[in-house]
């Protein structure tokens, strides 16, 4: 049985049965680098707040997008002639993309070897494909017109358009996963929570500023004159807005690269311990296990400091997986231990997930559920029924006018939406010394 930061854990108990209690002469936090300076995070002290924040200013950037795509899909899909019995089944697409490429994304991450980290490489893939995707959404009906399409028939605008908000709802979808593994990575127990609510926080703040500047009519401003249309103003900004957080996000704290590490029983402890010493640019320098002393049961206590250890240098992402996938009732461990996490054992996982995270799981589908179907067509409620306006009403007229009124009005409704989330979201961390 393996102590993960005080947390049992399964996942490694075929090959380490019988820990014996040890002591760890040097403290968690006091290890060196091999440049001999302290480093952040695994080895050097508490990660400063403006790193953490730093790392959630991605969160920020994800978040204006979505907003962008909440708040003007379907207005855009129903002004460019796309009809309304179809536009629903935009949203279909990319939830089945994501069902079948994530765990693949996901799996491949684990196994990444390169220098710059496991996570931020597809992190970065993922945040071009949401950058992609955002500019064929909102400029998806000047490029169809740019490519012979007219203003009365719009089908080559009609598939960029639904392309990019494939691409852009797939690609944000699937950053959540690295993202949250690189700040599992990274963080120690007691900075997990703050981390957490810096994420919500940033998300929050993002989605309603997105709304803001949805709500804003841009083409009575100075940036009116230089662009063609409001969405190709909201584009700009998106672009903008997202890059910088992307880049903030990047190079906010150093992830450290893994080598492969061998899971033949009998060789999973001693290659866990002397782990640190393979890391590329490790944290523990040479390859070689540190010195410690075998102590008696009375301290056996101290045997946490050793797996934090261990903790510090395998990912603690994985081993939540690991723990996850192995304890949900699939008693064959022997093919997990040799193959790992594998994607056939994460479809496994969600078949013979444990109850309570199965009701964890439908509470968070409810809820998504309710939020979607809400979400998305609010804006074109707003100008629909609430404005009296027609998305396919000629340009300048009364009925197109109110449309575009109602969907900003919309907009604005939801920045409370995202506001109150923010909000809350930084409130919970206050909140969390109280108990019910």
């Amino acid at each position: 049985m393996r102590l993960y930061r005080g947390t049992l854990s399964t996942s490694d108990s075929p090959r380490l049965p019988h820990p014996m209690p040890v002591k760890k002469q040097s403290s968690e936090r006091d290890e060196e680098s091999p440049d001999g300076s302290l480093g952040e995070g695994a080895g050097g002290g508490p990660i400063p707040l403006r790193k953490w924040v730093m790392h959630g200013a991605v969160m920020f950037g994800r978040e204006f997008c979505y907003a962008m795509e909440t708040a003007l899909v379907t207005p855009v899909l129903l002004q460019i002639g796309l009809p309304e019995q179809y536009y629903s089944l935009t949203w279909f697409l990319s939830p089945i993309l994501g069902l079948i490429l994530t765990p693949l994304i996901g799996s491949a991450s684990d196994r990444c070897t390169l220098k710059w980290g496991r996570r931020r490489p597809f992190i970065l893939a993922l945040c071009v494909g949401v950058l992609l995707g955002v500019s064929l959404f909102l400029n998806g009906s000047l490029l169809g017109l740019a490519l012979g399409d007219v203003p009365s028939s719009q089908p080559i605008g009609i598939v960029l358009t639904v392309l990019g908000v494939v691409l852009l709802d797939f690609s944000a979808d699937a950053s959540d996963g690295p993202i949250r593994a690189y700040l599992l990575d990274v963080a120690d127990t007691e900075e997990q929570d703050m981390a957490l609510n810096i994420h919500a926080f940033s998300a929050g703040l993002g989605g309603a500023v997105g709304y803001v500047l949805g709500g804003l009519d841009w083409t009575s401003t100075i940036l009116g004159t230089a662009f063609k249309s409001q969405e190709q103003i909201l584009f700009v900004f998106a672009a903008v807005i997202f890059t910088i957080s992307v880049i903030l996000h990047m190079f906010s704290i150093k992830e450290e690269s893994f080598e492969a590490r061998s899971d033949t029983p009998g060789e999973g402890d001693s290659n866990s311990l002397s782990s640190a010493g393979k890391l590329k640019g490790g944290l523990a320098g040479p390859r070689s296990i540190p010195q410690l002393d075998i102590i008696g049961e009375e301290d056996a206590q101290s045997e946490r400091e050793l797996f934090i250890n261990v903790d510090r240098v395998r990912s603690k992402s994985d081993s939540v997986l690991s723990s996850t996938t192995l304890s949900s009732g699939d008693s064959d461990s022997d093919e997990g231990d040799e193959g790992g996490t594998t994607v056939k054992l994460l479809w496994l996982s969600m078949l013979k997930m444990p109850p309570q995270l199965l009701r964890l799981c439908v509470c968070h589908l409810l809820t998504w559920f309710s939020i979607i179907a809400e979400a998305l067509f609010y804006t074109d409620f707003m100008g629909q029924v609430i404005y009296a306006g027609d998305p396919t009403a000629p340009a300048n007229s009364t009925e197109l006018q109110n449309y575009h009124k109602g969907v900003q009005m919309g907009c604005w409704g939801l920045v409370v939406y995202a506001a109150t989330a923010a909000v809350c979201s930084g409130k919970s961390y206050s909140l969390e010394k109280y108990t019910v």
